[in-house]
């Protein structure tokens, strides 16, 4: 051993071993060095300035443990109540984009974990590289929902794309509560338009889209994905098929039907109008159907990925409910 100008004792050369064969201390392939860990000066930070057992280890833990509280918020979960539940793909990536099969196992999971947990379905979009589905939960389950959904699709996809590998992006799913009239409305149109602007109307969108079913009053089925399952007589158990419907939500559940739909088209004409003339000022086009159907599902956008924005939790046009429903959020989390 020889002493090293730090104040400890590093390795020399092992009896038996050349200097050749001895072994240098360097990084361990797959692991990063740690670095400073906000908060801590650099001292305290370094794994080097002390034992595992002492107090800038502790430190260090703890403010691991409390930056991962802030990320995964605790939400309440409250019956019959009404939501937006958004899940963006690993690194923006195209896994989603459509195609039969994948159109296929986005209706088939989504409907099998609604049924299952006893969701109502209002609208939803599955887009190359993210999903939005619009419903309320009666029973106050709707995490459950979302990981039967997420996890059965993200398995599903995966095995036929010929991956393994994560498929959802790791932050958490974004749940957007819809307390008022308003704020359903707009969300569910917010849903349904989701595609323009890769396409110049929302009903020319390729891939899974409840805009059809919801216009026409028509229920959307889906097949067992024969890639994925096995059928009953090999011992399978999942049903060979899924039917979907979509319900207006409830603030708007009193309205003639027909009046609903018009409301539906009304606005989401009023948003292609407004995509069309932001395309006409800045001189940009649609990607349109047939490039959509050529991208690779490996590919994702070449822009910057957008930071720090704001994460809504609420959605609500009236101003005191709003900061009642927001007030009493705050005191959940506290």
């Amino acid at each position: 051993m020889r002493r090293d100008p730090s104040g400890g004792y590093a390795p020399g050369p092992i009896r038996g071993l050349s200097p050749r064969t001895h072994p240098r201390p360097g990084p361990v392939r797959g692991h990063h060095r740690p670095g400073p860990i906000r908060g801590l000066s650099p001292l305290s930070a370094n794994p080097g300035s002390g034992s595992p057992g002492n107090s800038s280890w502790v430190a260090a833990e703890t403010l691991i443990d409390v930056s991962r509280k802030e990320t995964m918020r605790p939400r309440p979960v409250i019956e019959n109540r009404t939501y937006m539940f958004t899940r963006r793909c690993s690194e923006r990536r195209f896994f989603l984009r459509p195609d039969a099969e994948t159109t296929n196992a986005f209706w088939y999971c989504l409907g099998w974990a609604a049924q299952k947990h006893g969701q109502i379905l209002h609208a939803a979009v599955a887009l190359s590289n993210h999903v939005h589905v619009a419903a309320t939960d009666p029973h106050g389950v709707y995490p459950d929902f979302l990981r039967d959904f997420h996890g059965l699709l993200a398995r599903v996809v995966n095995a036929w794309r010929g991956r393994w590998e994560h498929f959802w992006d790791a932050n958490q799913a974004s749940v957007v509560l819809l307390e008022d009239q308003a704020a359903q409305l707009d969300k569910v149109t917010y849903v349904l338009a989701n595609p323009i602007g890769l396409v110049q109307r929302a009903g020319e969108w390729p891939g899974a889209t409840a805009l059809h079913g919801i216009l026409m009053d028509r229920p959307i089925v889906a097949t067992r994905p024969k890639h994925f399952f096995r059928d009953g007589t090999d011992g399978g158990e999942m049903p060979e098929n899924v039917t979907l419907t979509f319900e207006p939500p409830p603030a708007l559940a009193l309205l003639p039907r027909q009046q609903y739909i018009r409301l539906l088209q009304d606005n989401l004409a009023v948003v292609e109008i407004e995509a069309a003339k932001r395309r006409q000022a800045s001189g940009t086009v649609v990607l349109g159907r047939k490039r959509i159907l050529a991208q690779h599902w490996n590919d994702r956008p070449i822009d910057a990925e957008p930071r720090g924005e704001l994460n809504p939790s609420l959605a609500c046009r009236d101003k005191w409910r709003r900061i009642e429903c927001l007030r009493q959020n705050k005191l959940f989390q506290a």
